[in-house]
């Protein structure tokens, strides 16, 4: 239903610092309309990237997003930023991580409907049980253009 073209291109400096920037174009194709995931836009986005500063296992991630919309339901311009945090502990027994996302739009599965200008907080952990056993769990705040979305979810995870 659409056709896109995506070039992004990254660029590390030393072990500790990287610059990520791209972008995207996507047209609907002519007979389509918008609907949930498929929507025309042109996004560019700027990242920058930190590892293991101040302290190891630390990582800290931002990024600028600018959304260009070009279909009948995303005419406007958006800019969004995100920020991803993650630490581990203890020879990674542990890791915490957090952060906030920007999306143009995002579709709700449970209940069957899509948002726009949607910012998520969001903060899990991940606990080493045992060699093969792992705890993961985790929670996430949507503030959308409608109304607010909270969700948890927790699982105990067995590689063998």
């Amino acid at each position: 239903p659409y056709t896109e073209f995506s070039l992004s291109s990254s660029k590390g400096f030393g072990s500790h610092f990287a610059v990520d920037g791209g972008g995207s174009i996507r047209r609907l194709d002519q007979t389509q309309i918008a609907s949930a995931f498929n929507h025309g836009f042109e996004r560019g986005f700027l990242s920058f990237s930190m590892f293991n500063l101040p302290i190891d296992d630390f990582a800290l991630t931002t990024t600028a997003d600018y959304y260009h919309g070009e279909d009948n339901t995303l005419k406007n311009n958006n800019f969004g930023g995100s920020l991803f945090l993650s630490q581990g502990l203890w020879n990674e027994w542990l890791t915490l991580k957090g952060g906030t996302a920007y999306y143009l739009y995002r579709f709700n599965l449970f209940a069957g409907n899509e948002s726009t200008d949607v910012q998520t907080y969001f903060a899990s952990a991940q606990v080493k049980v045992w060699k093969e056993l792992q705890f993961r769990g985790g929670y996430e705040f949507e503030h959308n253009d409608v109304n607010n979305f909270h969700s948890a979810d927790a699982r105990l995870i067995w590689s063998f």
